[in-house]
């Protein structure tokens, strides 16, 4: 998998992760007369962790992405050649089927 697209599943995860929290804290807004107080107390829990572990998820995408991009302007022309390699590679591999 090319990094490319690497990062966009990386990106979709993160956007699914933080909707999935959005979506909890709606549920526990609208619900909350519905739910037993136990019931609340544990969704409420589990939305804290999942806000907790995007956050954290988040901030490992962001210095990933920086140090990415770090490595490739203190070695532009490596960096170059091995996109150019990876794309040979593939285009060997992709037209041998």
């Amino acid at each position: 998998m090319s990094d490319s697209s690497n990062d966009i599943t990386k990106q979709k995860l993160i956007d699914d992760f933080k909707t999935l929290v959005q979506d909890g804290e709606e549920l526990l807004k609208v619900g909350a007369d519905e739910l037993s107080k136990e019931t609340r107390d544990k969704l409420s829990d589990l939305v804290g962790r999942a806000r907790t572990i995007y956050g954290s998820v988040e901030d490992r995408a962001l210095a990933q992405a920086r140090a990415a991009d770090q490595a490739i302007q203190e070695h532009p022309y490596e960096s170059i050649g091995i996109a150019f390699g990876v794309g040979v590679l593939l285009g060997l591999i992709l037209t041998r089927r």
